[in-house]
């Protein structure tokens, strides 16, 4: 763990957040009955090794959703449709960048993948996400996915 004295150093010295350094980027909760298909890092991309729900960085011009269906496409190779944002939160990354990162629910049209993008993925159930070591700007998700899991058995 990093001493809390570093950590308050390096949000001191970070700048602040704004437009001009601030990526948009979308990522997918991506469910297909009771599992949710999460993905790993590979070990040349920063936080390699980590788990993460699939996405990426959108591109200008366009929307949220165009941007997840087509990361989603090229990482997994999957088709999937967009129900909603779960929720967004903004990230300082270890380079001092700051990422408006955006979680959709997003309903997987098949089960079968390719790994076009990371070392490994597989389907979980929500119950099982402990197991798993996680970029922390995905795991601040986790309280709204709790909700949004309730909402939709509702």
């Amino acid at each position: 763990a990093t001493p809390l004295y570093c950590m308050r150093e390096f949000f001191l010295t970070s700048p602040a957040p704004s437009a001009s350094n601030t990526i948009e980027v979308v990522a997918a909760f991506i469910s297909n009955q009771e599992e949710v298909l999460i993905a790993k890092r590979k070990s040349s991309d920063s936080g390699a090794g980590l788990w993460e729900f699939p996405g990426g960085k959108v591109e200008h011009g366009e929307t949220h959703e165009e941007a997840l269906i087509r990361e989603i496409q090229e990482e997994l190779g999957l088709t999937i449709k967009v129900l909603g944002r779960i929720g967004s939160h903004r990230v300082l990354t270890p380079t001092k960048k700051w990422i408006q990162l955006s979680l959709y629910g997003v309903q997987a049209l098949s089960r079968r993948f390719v790994l076009n993008d990371h070392s490994e993925a597989r389907w979980i159930l929500w119950k099982d996400f402990s197991a798993y070591q996680w970029m922390e700007g995905d795991r601040l998700f986790f309280p709204e996915i709790e909700a949004y899991l309730l909402q939709s058995k509702k």
